[in-house]
């Protein structure tokens, strides 16, 4: 599977950092449409054929008991949390 549809570390990192009060309507779907491609490449992408950076980036999102990645509780710990 090719990774055209999956997000790179650093934009991930910009888009949990940055508080949604400080987004617009715009980037919040953008980041809706391309959150959800991303999520689906990385779902159906086997972990054996994931790079050490897909393999990083998709530990950081929800996928644990709480639903809640590493970048999300980091943000929540700093009170930018929704």
């Amino acid at each position: 599977m090719t990774d055209a549809f999956r997000k790179d570390a650093t934009t991930q990192a910009k888009e949990k950092v940055k508080p949604d009060s400080e987004k617009s309507m715009l980037e919040k779907g953008t980041e809706a449409v391309t959150g959800g491609a991303d999520n689906a490449a990385g779902k159906a992408q086997p972990s054996g054929e994931k790079g050490i950076g897909q393999k990083l980036t998709d530990s950081t999102k929800g996928s644990g008991e709480s639903g809640e990645g590493l970048l999300d509780q980091a943000k929540n710990a700093l009170g930018g949390g929704k």
